[in-house]
């Protein structure tokens, strides 16, 4: 039986004798060619269909799917391993801790309650001495930052007892106390003559100017130690503490005061604590005597207050920094402006792995995990690059003809084990900072781990100064987040990697690669309009709106408006001051029209262009029967139910893959050297160049030798056809002419698709 490649023809070659120690195929053809009850389907009439198998699609069914299958269990691999870093992220995130909403109370109150950041940060811009009203009353304890920080009594006058002393907010007790740090700038002359010789009358309205440049920039870090005795003067030319502090020290009644206007080289700048051991009236008493002395004057750049507290029912530790920049201006600067008012408040688990608890010790072994998963990555990823290297440097001192065959990449049938044949490519370079990334990450996490199991750095009760070892390991703590927020983007840009092998998601992929050319052109043009448009925005708003104050800021706004569109009244109401309310309007209609309505519609129309090119390219690629997800994942679960049978019901399925694969190519083989062209083969043929072992397997326990079982039949790589018996007839090609009638088979690619199964209807015929 035979199928002529040209026509798709039902035709059977004949060939000679073939070599004098083998079987001659056309006896095999001749009289071997069965149904599976082991009739004779060229001289049985009783038999209406017969099954045959395509080999050639069977062959290709074989080879495709190692690659499919390493494909899956790499996509599956890889987003198992995403998930637990995923996992890990989330419960060393400080929320897992209180999974109630405890902790993002506790944050919310410091703010609104301890600190009223609304009030203090966002509705005013203060000048020095408000500062001071903010901080404490001294007609009032229980008013400012201070008397939040250090309540006195209850609300109805009851005095704390001593365990309710220094609580914050009745749950959260206050670690050490409350600290005041204040950074000093250096002076200069403002104005220096541009003519030598040439006096200025600017030197006469401002002969000093004041700079954000730390005081102790100047002074060699050896010379910053010792308080008071440091080096760090308190202004230009004058030491510290200055003769208005200093003549305070021997008066007990300023419990020496006189050391905040001192440098402190733990704390870097002048610091005041205020203990909570000393109670409140004392800490009071302090800060009246720090406004008497003129703490804050023209040399202030920046002043923040700390304080850290406990809570014990979420057994976490948060502390807050306010801290507030001095404009050049005279006044504070804008709230979260880099140089102006700026709040943190964060939360810090200081025994990160409970052993006592199950879920404490199940979260150290998910690390440990994941520790292990990633160097085993990056051992795998350091193999591969050291064979992809290799065969690059092999094909460039090679002759081109040989060059070529060594850089294409052969089909590995034995799953990612071997790496002869591994190539260097651009997801090489992306897995690389992935891997990075990860190392990093784990480099991190366990530097943080030392500082909180660092002895030397154990908050002591009762504690009588500032735990700093709270900030270093909220540091460690954010750049942790900053480095997974990137790595998480390089995740899912990896996914797409884990996409080439299957057509459907590879589309995706291809959209992207197709776009490249054209959205490197667009970023152009686009990047230009916005620097211009924000240069436009900033000199005509600069001076108004503080979204425009800075080209950075400007360049910014332009970009996020770009979503969401500008506010015309706003902007009409900016220029007032320009008297160009005119140019308000322009800027609004130019901007809406060229970004957002032309070049947001043009990136639109590049990425749908690309998406319509890829899959027109893969539909051709495939003939329109594109492999979907769904059809891959019914092939998994066909191969595992039939791996299952093979395991537990030993006479169900006895061959493998490779037993299958070696048999098909043999007999592919032979018929070539017999010169019979043929794609449709009965699977006697392939039965009979199986191992002698393998054919006894299948066969069932009270069947002949000579019996072919259905169980051949059950390989899902198979394509199993169900052809006509009255089409079957063994014909030499040297007798057949084009005027024979004999009707062809309709083989195109979707109907083998559709065919492939174990009882797959008879294929349509044509000409019939």
């Amino acid at each position: 039986l035979a199928m002529s490649t040209s026509t798709a023809a039902v035709v059977a070659r004949v060939a000679a004798n073939r070599k004098k120690n083998k079987r001659n195929i056309s006896d095999v053809v001749d009289d071997h060619v069965t149904s599976p009850g082991g009739k004779s389907i060229c001289s049985t009439s009783e038999q209406e269909t017969v099954k045959v198998i395509h080999i050639d699609q069977s062959i290709e069914e074989l080879e495709s799917w190692p690659a499919i299958r390493d494909g899956w269990k790499n996509l599956a691999g890889y987003a198992v391993f995403v998930a637990l870093f995923m996992l890990i992220i989330i419960l060393g995130c400080q929320n897992a801790a209180a999974p109630d909403g405890s902790l993002f109370a506790t944050n919310t109150v410091v703010r609104d309650a301890v600190l009223d950041e609304y009030k203090t940060f966002v509705t005013n811009e203060n000048s020095l001495g408000d500062w001071w009203g903010y901080l404490f009353d001294p007609t009032d304890v229980t008013a400012g930052w201070f008397g939040k920080v250090f309540p006195k009594n209850w609300y109805n006058d009851d005095n704390f007892t001593k365990d309710e002393a220094s609580m914050v907010l009745t749950y959260n007790k206050l670690v050490g106390g409350l600290l005041i740090v204040q950074v000093r700038g250096t002076d200069e002359p403002c104005i220096k003559p541009y003519y030598s010789g040439l006096n200025t009358a600017y030197e006469q309205l401002a002969p000093r100017c004041y700079t954000s440049k730390p005081i102790e920039s100047d002074v060699a870090e050896a010379s910053r130690a010792g308080g008071c005795a440091s080096k760090v003067p308190w202004t230009s030319g004058v030491a510290a503490p200055p003769p208005q502090a200093n003549a305070t020290a021997p008066n007990s009644t300023y419990a020496d005061i006189y050391k905040a206007f001192c440098y402190s080289d733990e704390y870097k700048g002048f610091a005041v604590f205020l203990s909570a051991a000393d109670g409140t009236d004392l800490n009071m008493q302090k800060l009246v005597h720090l406004k008497e002395l003129k703490w804050l004057d023209r040399s202030t750049v920046s002043i923040e207050v700390k304080f850290a507290i406990y809570n014990a029912h979420i057994r976490m530790f948060t502390f807050a920094s306010l801290k507030m920049g001095m404009t050049r201006a005279g006044v504070w600067g804008r709230y979260t402006s880099p140089d102006g008012k700026f709040i943190k408040v964060k939360s810090i688990d200081m025994e990160p792995f409970g052993l006592d608890e199950a879920g404490e010790a199940a979260k150290l072994g998910l690390n440990l995990v994941f520790c292990g998963w990633v160097f085993h990555n990056v051992l795998v990823f350091l193999i591969r690059m050291a064979f992809g290297l290799r065969n690059l440097l092999r094909a460039r001192a090679a002759p081109p003809q040989a060059a070529a065959t060594l850089s294409a990449r052969a089909t590995n049938t034995e799953g990612m084990n071997s790496y002869e044949n591994e190539e260097l490519d651009w997801w090489d370079a992306m897995e690389c900072a992935n891997l990075a990334l990860f190392v990093a990450f784990i480099v991190l996490r366990i530097r943080q781990l030392g500082l909180v199991f660092d002895d030397s750095k154990v908050i002591e009760v009762p504690a009588n100064k500032y735990p700093t070892i709270l900030e270093e390991v909220a540091s460690l703590d954010e750049q942790i987040y900053q480095l997974n927020f990137f790595n998480i983007g390089f995740c899912i840009l990896r996914f797409f990697q884990f996409y080439k092998f299957q057509p459907s998601l590879a589309i995706v992929t291809d959209t992207l690669v197709a776009a490249i050319p054209d959205l490197a052109h667009f970023l152009t043009i686009f990047v230009a309009f916005l620097v211009l448009l924000a240069m436009m925005s900033h000199g005509f708003f600069g001076s108004t709106m503080f979204e425009f104050a800075t080209l950075n800021e400007s360049l910014m706004t332009c970009f996020i408006r770009m979503f969401g569109g500008l506010n015309l009244p706003q902007l009409i109401i900016a220029s007032n001051s320009n008297n160009a309310q005119s140019v308000s309007s322009a800027f609004f209609t130019f901007f809406h029209a060229l970004l957002i309505i032309v070049l947001l519609n043009v990136l639109l129309a590049i990425i749908v262009d690309s998406y319509t090119e890829a899959l027109s390219k893969t539909e051709e690629k495939f003939r329109g029967n594109v492999p979907s997800v769904v059809t891959d994942l019914a092939e998994i679960l066909s191969r595992s139910r039939w791996a299952f049978d093979r395991t537990f019901k030993p006479w169900a399925w006895k061959y493998s893959d490779e037993v299958l694969l070696r048999a098909l190519r043999t007999l592919k083989r032979e018929l070539e050297e017999a010169e019979i062209s043929t794609q449709l083969v009965p699977m006697k043929l392939v039965y009979e160049r199986m191992p002698e072992a393998t054919r006894k397997g299948l066969l069932k326990s009270k069947q002949r030798e000579g019996d072919l079982p259905e169980a051949v039949y059950r390989h899902p790589s198979l394509v199993v056809l169900q052809v006509n018996k009255s089409l079957v007839r063994v014909t030499d090609k040297s007798e057949a002419t084009p005027d024979d009638d004999i009707p062809a088979l309709d083989l195109a690619p979707e109907t083998l698709a559709s065919a492939k199964a174990r009882d797959a209807p008879a294929p349509a015929l044509a000409g019939a």
